[in-house]
């Protein structure tokens, strides 16, 4: 039982109530698993299913079958894995930056290699993406597409709405579809979307992105959840070392304070006196 919690954990579930974890899938559908009973709920808008589970395979299997995370063998993982390292290893590329010098728009970002990058990291009240990253200062989502009729469901996502934008639940700065060379046209980007293309082997960057906004509250969140995962402690960082030796002045009480209000009453009397 220790093992399924530890995976739930691992794929965003939080604590719901007590012997329960939980994890929103969409706008609607709601997983709560019941600890004690060992039962993975699938509590949506119009229906309930239960599934008893034994083992983590169990588990894996609802959730791929349910599209909430890929199949460890499946093409939409591996590139998944691939635009991850991706994001992650690139470095300064000089000579794409002479024919593309960052003070003009059209430049191509190669400069940039994000820091922490996430995989199929799902989490509650935001978009859930297939590649995350940060690189301290921009954050980067890519969006894997193995077939073309999936790149042109993608626009139907709530996510990719007016509402979900201008409540803030959409996640990067930039972003890119990545896709094997030739399912996604260029012409065909939304608009500020790049493109990347897989030949099998390794990564073309075709199109580059440009910035969207109001992306802060989502990237917080996947931030957040990450920390959470990786074992950050909710706590006080203090990085000066020392605590501090001052201690606050107490505060007067009300029938201290009617001296001192008088004495200042006195001496502004005064001054306005010698100024007429």
């Amino acid at each position: 039982m220790s093992e399924i919690v530890d995976y739930l954990d691992g794929v965003g579930f939080t604590d719901y109530a007590d012997g329960y974890k939980a994890k929103c899938y969409d706008t609607w559908g709601i997983y709560i698993f019941n600890v004690k009973e060992s039962k993975l709920i699938d509590k949506h808008l119009h229906d309930t299913v239960e599934y008893k589970v034994e083992s983590v395979e169990d588990v894996k299997r609802i959730l791929e079958k349910k599209g909430i995370m890929s199949a460890t063998n499946s093409l939409h993982y591996q590139l998944c894995v691939e635009g991850a390292k991706w994001l992650r290893r690139r470095k300064h590329d000089y000579k794409k930056c002479e024919k593309k010098p960052c003070h003009k728009g059209e430049f191509c970002r190669h400069c940039l290699s994000f820091k922490y990058v996430a995989v199929e990291l799902n989490t509650y009240c935001t978009e859930q993406t297939d590649v995350w990253g940060y690189d301290g200062n921009v954050t980067a989502v890519i969006e894997v597409k193995t077939s073309h009729s999936d790149f042109l469901a993608d626009s139907k996502k709530w996510w990719r709405s007016d509402e979900s934008k201008e409540c803030g639940l959409q996640a990067g700065m930039l972003r890119w579809y990545l896709c094997p060379s030739g399912v996604i046209n260029a012409d065909e980007l939304p608009s500020g979307w790049g493109l990347l293309y897989w030949d099998g082997k390794n990564i073309e960057h075709v199109v580059a992105p440009t910035p969207f906004e109001n992306t802060l509250k989502s990237d917080m969140r996947i931030l957040y959840s990450l920390l959470r995962r990786e074992g950050f402690k909710e706590k006080i960082y203090n990085y000066r070392g020392t605590n501090t030796t001052i201690k606050p002045k107490a505060v007067l009480d009300v029938d201290e304070m009617k001296p001192l209000d008088s004495d200042i009453s006195n001496i502004v009397s005064e001054h306005l006196f010698d100024m007429v």
